[in-house]
């Protein structure tokens, strides 16, 4: 059982990814897990994508996958869902300034990417795979 969050929800600053009110849990076959992560299923959470920020890699009600096991900003450029300054995003983080700042990237286009502290982003975990509706 994978429990889905509502990222609409607003946050407060330092939220975490377990404090969410969680939706029903999905039923995921483990042999269906395995294929892609050998995370703990209890480390996994669901959640569906919610504006265009990331267009075009991620669109409206995507289906995101988050290890919250990959908790930190260890890897440049690669997805996350975190807090950032308080709100739920999932993003594109890259360290910068020696690790002292963070470097917000949308894929999409239009909107330019810009800097926050690194205290104000606490990553809930990485954004390992998506589904999406045809």
């Amino acid at each position: 059982m994978i429990p889905r969050l509502d990222l609409s929800l607003p946050m407060g600053p330092g939220a975490t990814v377990d404090d969410f009110v969680e939706e029903e849990p999905v039923a995921f076959d483990l042999g269906y897990l395995r294929s892609f992560t050998h995370t703990p299923p209890h480390r996994l959470r669901l959640a569906a994508g919610a504006g265009d920020s990331m267009f075009p890699t991620l669109v409206p009600n995507d289906l995101v996958w988050i290890d919250t096991t990959q908790n930190q900003l260890l890897h440049a450029d690669r997805i996350y869902a975190a807090s950032i300054n308080g709100g739920a995003a999932i993003k594109r983080l890259r360290p910068i300034a020696g690790g002292t700042k963070v470097l917000v990237i949308s894929d999409n286009k239009t909107i330019d990417a810009y800097e926050v502290d690194a205290n104000d982003v606490v990553i809930w975990g990485r954004v390992i795979r998506f589904a999406r509706d045809i």
